[in-house]
């Protein structure tokens, strides 16, 4: 490519000095061959800047983790769970059972996850993983500002309403407010909590359901 944009300068120089143009005088050619071989050196500049490789230090996160081929490493995950659940079946047998379907289970999941990747080529049937990878740091940037706000009304509910089985502990007031977010349950959720303390509960799931909507 280098040796391409040296041969278009030479041309256009060996072009441009012999043409004999009614009107320009030597200076005005020479001036415009000078424009021409200044442009094409700019150009033959920026290609060597483009070539030059980066060292790994130089590289970012993000470039250094383009480089690897996500299928593979899904692919790597099926393989190590599916023979990992195979051999405890093989050696350990019936005493190993539970491991073994989780481990195999989980090989199972990776494997029906691999599939698109041999529709990953075409277009007109990896519309589900274009869209994934485009929409993916869309959605994990929105989560990163969601999950503040989700929990601390989490925890105001455990602090609130701890005498209610919604809110006795996490994990139950993680799954209620979920529920209550995609309008599951409102009804019964409000009912349940209003019992304890009717004025906490109206100002609560108003400000929650507010939150959650907008």
């Amino acid at each position: 490519m280098l040796q391409e944009e040296q041969k278009r300068t030479r041309k256009l120089s060996g072009e441009v000095a012999p043409a004999k143009l009614s009107g320009v005088t030597p200076a005005m050619m020479a001036e415009l061959e000078e424009d021409l071989v200044i442009e094409n050196m700019d150009n033959i500049n920026n290609i060597m800047q483009q070539s030059e490789m980066k060292k790994w230090s130089e590289l970012s996160v993000w470039e250094k983790i383009s480089i690897f081929n996500y299928w593979t490493i899904l692919f790597l995950l099926t393989d190590i769970f599916l023979i990992t659940g195979s051999l405890i079946l093989l050696i350990i047998r019936r005493e190993a059972v539970q491991s073994a379907d989780i481990w195999i289970g989980f090989g199972t999941f990776c494997a029906w996850l691999s599939l698109p990747s041999f529709v990953h080529q075409t277009a007109q049937y990896s519309l589900i993983t274009r869209t994934i990878a485009f929409t993916a740091p869309v959605v994990g940037r929105g989560l990163i500002g969601i999950v503040p706000v989700f929990l601390a009304f989490v925890f105001l509910g455990m602090c609130l309403f701890w005498d209610s089985n919604r809110y006795q502990n996490m994990n139950y007031g993680m799954f209620t407010c979920f529920a209550a977010m995609n309008g599951d349950s409102l009804y019964d959720i409000f009912y349940d909590i209003s019992s304890f303390r009717f004025l906490a509960a109206m100002l609560y799931f108003c400000l929650f359901t507010f939150c959650a909507i907008s």
